[in-house]
């Protein structure tokens, strides 16, 4: 597979995705639990609830977490504290648990959560929600899937919230796109198939061949928050190194 090097002129892409909603197919629904608490005087509650809820934290976030939120819920703490993987597991919701693995690194795991998304009445693809197939599009590119994250980009071109969005990585994967037709292959590239993202670890890591990749840790830590700017800083950096 070919190496993809390319130098994007545009704009420098920083719209971060800021209407995500909070889940709300799985709500609390505990209140049984907490009837016998309204038979307690209000100073004698709260001391109850400030002892009992300091030792059950600390003894057992994940039981204190697992009794006073849904599971949904739960997930999206661990969301904001940035572990994905985490989330990933607990979220019932599809589309954030696919976010969660999306922005872990797990971006096939991405893709076989949502693309496509089987309705339980008669096997029919339910519709992806427009934040859904930002996530897979993004996905597809993540995985040298060109044609199938162009396809979806240009569905969202219309839409007013990812619109830019999908403009600016409809261009990053358009040029990749370029760059690949224009660039004959080695003979090395003709006789096999590489993951593009596996490329750091299947090259020699001496001398100069070590300064033409970005690292993979590194680049998915560029990258993964802003889905915006998910292939730019690699083709630049690509581009630069190779310059030199």
């Amino acid at each position: 597979m070919v190496n993809n090097k390319q130098v994007v002129n545009q704009k420098v892409i920083d719209q971060k995705i800021e209407n995500l909603t909070k889940p709300t197919s799985s709500t609390l629904n505990q209140s049984s639990r907490l009837a016998w608490l309204s038979k307690l005087k209000p100073m004698h509650l709260l001391l109850v609830l400030i002892a009992g809820n300091l030792i059950w934290g600390i003894a057992d976030k994940h039981s204190f977490f697992d009794f006073w939120l849904s599971k949904d819920q739960h997930a999206y703490v661990e969301f904001k504290q940035g572990n994905y993987a985490q989330s990933a597991a607990l979220f019932d919701d599809p589309t954030w648990k696919a976010y969660s693995r999306y922005l872990s690194g797990d971006f096939l795991g991405a893709i076989d959560l949502l693309s496509p998304q089987v309705s339980e009445q008669g096997g029919k693809s339910a519709a992806l929600t427009d934040f859904a197939k930002l996530i897979v599009a993004n996905s597809y590119a993540h995985t040298a899937q060109f044609d199938k994250a162009t396809a979806l980009y240009n569905e969202l071109l219309n839409n007013e919230t990812y619109s830019e969005q999908a403009t600016n990585n409809l261009a990053v994967v358009e040029a990749a796109i370029e760059k690949i037709k224009n660039t004959p292959p080695t003979k090395q590239d003709s006789e096999k198939v590489i993951d593009d993202r596996k490329l750091v670890d299947n090259e020699p890591k001496e001398g100069s061949q070590k300064e033409l990749v970005i690292s993979d840790q590194v680049w998915l830590k560029q990258v993964r928050q802003n889905p915006s700017k998910f292939l730019r800083q690699k083709f630049q950096q690509e581009y630069s190194n190779e310059q030199n």
